[in-house]
């Protein structure tokens, strides 16, 4: 009646007669876990997990109209910031160039949701990739990233002290894997001029 329903992927491949159709057309039924289960000890002390590019919206409480136009949801299509999508895609995987990327816009300018589309393109093409979180300590800890990985700073001017145990990691692990640190700011200023020492 003119509505989708979506169904877990964990459900279909519960089905035995879904699994041996897959099969059939040479498609792995094996299911590999997105995201990273892992987090990072930074110099300093300080930890940094990835928090999943996109979130579900609770079911529990009914939303806001509002809620689902939220970048965190990714419910409305990505449209429109194609050419800088491909950019940042280009900036990944240019394993000579610069670790950190910085994009800077006003307030509702979309740089949130763009930052979360790439991570999603990012981890289609087999790298760790989200939110840089340094309130949480998910999976088991490391002191080395091992597979390429795209770490999103938010509020970037906000969370400079993040950002310098960041810095600081990939100048000690520069022999590791490729890693991207893109940060999300609304401008520049002290905090971006300022020399890292």
């Amino acid at each position: 009646q003119g509505r989708l329903a979506a169904v877990p992927a964990s459900r279909l491949l519960a089905d035995p007669g879904f699994c041996e159709r897959l099969v059939e057309h040479g498609i792995p039924t094996a299911v590999t876990p997105v995201g990273a289960e892992w987090y990072l000890r930074l110099p300093g002390g300080r930890t940094v997990s990835l928090a999943p590019a996109y979130r579900p919206v609770s079911r529990r409480f009914r939303p806001e109209p509002s809620t689902l136009l939220r970048p965190e949801h990714g419910l409305v299509p990505f449209i429109g910031r194609e050419q800088v999508l491909d950019q940042i895609m280009g900036w990944c995987q240019d394993l000579a160039g610069a670790p950190v990327l910085l994009v800077t816009g006003g307030g509702g300018s979309g740089k949130t949701r763009l930052a979360r589309e790439a991570c999603v393109q990012m981890l289609a093409a087999g790298w760790d990739a989200g939110i840089a979180d340094d309130q949480r300590q998910d999976g088991s800890a490391t002191d080395r990233l091992a597979r390429p990985t795209l770490l999103v700073v938010d509020d970037a001017d906000l969370r400079t002290g993040l950002i310098s145990a960041l810095v600081d990691y990939l100048r000690w692990d520069d022999a590791g894997p490729p890693v991207g640190l893109l940060l999300l700011a609304r401008a520049t200023g002290d905090w971006w001029d300022q020399p890292v020492p």
